[in-house]
């Protein structure tokens, strides 16, 4: 059976070089620029040995596909950095800082801004609950299962509740389930860029039942910030 990953190597690759600068930077400033090159080789390294076991959850028929694939990327710098004794805490400020970053320069603030435009749509609300319905049948292992949540007509215009997550699934069978909680932190940059405003009570990654996100317009959400960026 054809890998996905491995068939499509060419074009992952590519991206997670350009977004490499945007964390590199913060590896500089925060261990020095030795460090840091030795940092980025061991990562790629790593996660062009990672990404053909990555599970295999419909390829580009699936659109969390990315969401998995790149998560494969921040384990392999994770690992890069906990060989050099660094804590997790200080690897997610670190990646935290390079995702904001990049999500607020070209190319990329420019097409999440344009698909923030539409997240409301008629047409993307529809095929919200059309993969979440699909979802439901569990075809893939190591994909995500969520429900789609209609507005509540005063706080949210739609939810997702995600039940089971292909990132917490992952990094839990690669023996790294304490890096999860500090990657759900990275959809506040994502939404930032998009001008989407999120809410979320509760994580899986966190302990909870569920991923509760609710969506709205930008700038009528309360204030989400992580308590390890906050020194």
């Amino acid at each position: 059976m054809e890998n996905y990953y491995i068939t499509h190597e060419k074009r992952i690759l590519r991206e997670v070089q350009m977004a490499i600068p945007h964390y590199k930077r913060f590896v500089v400033e925060a261990y020095g620029p030795d460090l840091s090159e030795s940092i980025v080789k061991d990562t790629m390294e790593r996660f062009t040995a990672l990404l053909p076991q990555t599970p295999y959850i419909g390829g580009d028929e699936n659109h969390l596909t990315e969401n998995l694939y790149l998560t494969v990327a921040m384990l392999a710098f994770y690992q890069a950095l906990k060989a050099h004794h660094k804590p997790v805490d200080e690897v997610a400020r670190i990646i935290y800082k390079g995702t904001a970053s990049m999500y607020s320069s070209l190319p990329f603030n420019v097409m999440l801004w344009v698909e923030g435009r539409r997240i409301f749509s008629r047409g993307v609300l529809d095929k919200l609950k059309q993969r979440a319905a699909a979802s439901q049948t569990r075809r893939y292992p190591g994909d995500w299962v969520y429900e789609y949540i209609p507005s509540d007509g005063k706080s949210f215009i739609f939810g997702v509740n995600y039940t089971e997550c292909g990132i917490l699934k992952y990094l839990t069978a690669q023996g790294a389930a304490e890096l999860a909680p500090y990657l759900c932190w990275l959809d506040v940059p994502m939404c930032a860029a998009e001008h989407v405003g999120l809410m979320r009570t509760e994580t899986l990654a966190g302990g909870d039942v569920r991923c509760d996100f609710r969506f709205c317009r930008w700038g009528e959400q309360p204030e989400m910030k992580p308590d390890f960026m906050s020194d």
